[in-house]
């Protein structure tokens, strides 16, 4: 769980560089805005970019997430599997506003650290 509460601490922290650097070279994200999939190098920073760049559009600022204890964790050799819940809050021109769901991630032991490979968001 460290590599993912690091790159959630560089999310709130509006840090890209950190959260990329929790996660592998090629890492996967699925997210709910256009283009819905960002693979290969530099993912990470792609997504990052893009989710401000909506944010943006929608008036949004201030956001964060907040982890729950992990629903499900598995690890094999040097990968894992998790489900945490997630509750995301910001600022929607001004109001605040939430929502529920699941960060769910693989991770990869590299030279005695795990990173992210791959992280999806589901919302309810």
């Amino acid at each position: 769980m460290v590599a993912v509460h690091r790159f959630i601490e560089a999310f709130n922290d509006d840090d890209v560089d950190l959260a990329q650097a929790a996660c592998v070279d090629e890492t996967s994200i699925i997210d709910d805005f256009p283009p819905y999939q960002w693979t290969g190098h530099g993912a990470t920073t792609r997504w990052y970019r893009d989710m401000a760049g909506m944010a943006e559009v929608y008036g949004m600022s201030d956001w964060s997430v907040v982890l729950d204890q992990p629903r499900h964790l598995t690890v094999s050799d040097q990968r894992a599997y998790v489900v945490v819940p997630v509750t995301a809050r910001w600022l929607e021109d001004g109001t605040p506003a939430d929502r529920t769901g699941y960060l769910t991630a693989a991770l990869r032991e590299l030279a005695d650290e795990w990173r992210v490979s791959a992280i999806t968001w589901a919302w309810s």
